[in-house]
């Protein structure tokens, strides 16, 4: 049993509303994500560098950047 290709007929130009119906509401819903949750920037959109240090006891800002 195969699909004839031939003879299925589907009229996309009859469906173009539903189509962009729901093309508008993706689009709306993705920007709505978005604006919500807002975007997750790397390191390298956020500009300079990540350094951690671990330390078994506090340490002063002049002692680290020295």
């Amino acid at each position: 049993m195969s699909f004839d290709y031939k003879k299925a007929k589907f009229n996309f130009v009859e469906q173009r509303n539903k189509f962009f119906i729901f093309s508008l509401v993706l689009i709306v819903v993705g920007f709505g994500v978005l604006f919500a949750k807002g975007l997750n920037l790397g390191i390298d959109f956020t500009h300079g560098t990540k350094v951690r240090i671990h330390a078994d006891h506090s340490i002063s800002v002049d002692k680290l950047q020295s």
